[in-house]
This record gives structure tokens, sequence and C-alpha cells, in this order.
């Protein structure tokens, strides 16, 4: 807006009174983006998912990993900021989140039973004489 310029003539006692109106403040719009590792890994999401926010709006992110990953933890710019698949934070800047998942180790072989104790075998069949009719 440029300054408004009035040129008067005084001739007299005069009372000038200058009105102002405030102006609309600029909005801030911030992006945010959302990344994975690896997307063979998982998909992230957006909630909600916009071009832009206004500073202040909050924002979930949720990273779901596919079968044989598993959810690591969101970074920015190589930091965590948290471990929590579902992670809800206030919008302040441009900000790029990246959800980092890794392969689920395999499983360990199942657990060989125990073989039952010889002695317990011994107590269900010991007979006695009476059993046996002798």
């Amino acid at each position: 807006m440029q300054d408004q310029l009035y040129e008067l003539t005084v001739e007299k006692n005069t009372e000038l009174t200058a009105n102002f109106k405030a102006k609309a403040p600029v909005e801030e719009k911030f992006t945010v983006t959302a990344k994975v590792n690896d997307s063979k890994m998982g998909t992230v999401k957006l909630d909600p998912a916009k071009e832009s926010y206004k500073a202040g709006d909050v924002v979930t992110a949720t990273a779901t990993a596919k079968d044989g990953y598993k959810f690591v933890n969101w970074t920015v710019d190589g930091k965590e900021v948290s471990d929590k698949a579902e992670y809800a934070f206030k919008v302040d800047r441009d900000v790029t989140l990246k959800a980092n998942f890794e392969k689920v180790a395999a499983d360990p072989k199942p657990e060989t039973p125990k073989p039952e104790d010889p002695k317990e075998d011994r107590k269900s069949t010991r007979l006695n004489s009476s059993h046996l009719g002798i």
C-alpha cells in the first residue's frame, strides 16, 4: 500500500483526523511432506492431506508397515521426532517427515517340546498285582 498524500493550504486553525484501518494479517502457509525410507517396506499418509497448512494446524502422520517389515520411527532432517506410527504435531514451518521401516527379523525356530520325564511314564503304567488279578 502506498502512503496517501494530501495537500492542504492552511488559512485558519484546522483540525485534521487521519483514519487508519488495519491490514488483514498475512497468513503464513507451510508445506508438510511425508516420505518413506523404502516404499517396498511401508506407506504413509497425512490427515488432513492438504497442499498447504496454516501455522498452528494439527496434522497427523500415519505410517503403515507392509508384511515382513516394521515401523521404526519418524525423522526430520535425520533426527528422530517420534517412535510412534501415528504422530500428531502442530505445523510451524515447512517440514519433510520420513517414516523409517526395517525388515522384521526371521522368527526363531519354535522351541522343541521337552521329552516327558520317563519316570512319569513308569508311574502311569505301573500296575500292582491286584490289577492283574494275581
